[in-house]
């Protein structure tokens, strides 16, 4: 820590919020916060936005989830959903964790379809989630 508090402790060296982001809706919730679509400000690009209350999480989860984002940050792969940056809100101990937004999960393809999987099209599939595993 080094004075620096909790929150500091949390974010360490990730990039600063340079950017600002417009919640648009949130999308998901899980059990250490709510995930928003998002909008940055100055590029119009569309994120995903984790927000953490940092305060509601144990130490324990708090080391881990710090280990887990500095990884995070460090991912360069097609097959990783990309990190963007992580920033503290303002006057606030929620951390907002913001990354690429993917807009379809392979849940929602095979519920689009009416139809099974072909064998190529599960064959893709498993190829690129070994792909991203093998990078991981």
């Amino acid at each position: 820590g080094g004075g620096r508090g909790l929150v500091g402790w949390l974010v360490g060296t990730t990039t600063a919020m340079r950017s600002t982001y417009t919640l648009v809706r949130c999308i998901a919730h899980s059990g250490t916060g709510d995930v928003f679509l998002g909008e940055d400000d100055q590029t119009g690009r569309t994120v995903a936005i984790h927000v953490v209350d940092v305060e509601n999480v144990d130490r324990k989860s708090l080391g881990s989830g710090s280990k887990r984002i500095a990884q995070y940050s460090q991912c360069r792969s097609p097959h990783v959903k990309a990190f963007v940056s992580s920033y503290v809100l303002p006057r606030t101990t929620k951390l907002c964790i913001v990354s690429e937004y993917l807009d379809h999960s392979m849940s929602d393809v095979l519920q689009a379809s009416a139809q099974p999987m072909s064998e190529a099209a599960v064959s893709e599939a498993i190829r690129v989630v070994l792909a991203g595993l093998r990078y991981l």
